[in-house]
């Protein structure tokens, strides 16, 4: 199972997508929010999650990028499919989301897009080398954009947590 997400927030409304199972369906809906399933590694999911919110509200205003998935072991013992794999969701599940919705801010001249990667995108470790290796791309990727997006009305961030326990 994919554990990721992408809020999208357009005239004060909340879409939370998640492939997950939704715990907390009934608070969005309290919201006056959506939840939606979508598979953030497939480009024409992400692609249509964001066109059908655009073309409901008019704009968008904040997308969060929130992809990760992990499969350690040694570097030597990892399948090519297992190198793959990860960035798949870790980097293009955040990078889909972040190109279908920059040139949409950039247009209203407004918005800001949040990329989360991981402390180990800035201090990789042994046993994780494709997690890191993906996660470092999100930062860079956003870093890139921070600079870009500044004089467009863009603002671009990524957040960097450490360890996370989360209950499954």
């Amino acid at each position: 199972m994919l554990h990721s997400c992408i809020i999208l927030i357009a005239d004060g409304i909340l879409f939370y997508v998640s492939r997950a199972t939704f715990r907390r369906e009934e608070t969005l809906t309290k919201w006056n929010g959506h939840a939606v399933h979508v598979d953030v590694s497939n480009e024409e999911e992400v692609i249509q999650l964001i066109n059908e919110t655009v073309s409901e509200y008019g704009r968008l205003d904040y997308l969060f990028n929130n992809a990760g998935i992990a499969i350690g072991g040694d570097a030597r013992d990892l399948t090519l499919e297992q190198w793959r794999r990860v960035p798949e969701v870790n980097l293009y599940g955040e990078l889909y989301g972040t190109i279908i919705a920059y040139p949409i801010m950039v247009g209203q001249g407004s918005g800001h897009i949040v990329n989360v990667s991981s402390a180990a995108g800035l201090f990789p470790g042994p046993i994780n080398a494709p997690y890191c290796t993906s996660k470092h791309a999100v930062i860079d990727l956003s870093l890139s954009l921070r600079v870009e997006g500044a004089d467009l009305g863009v603002n671009v961030c990524v957040v960097c947590p450490g360890y996370v326990r989360k209950n499954t």
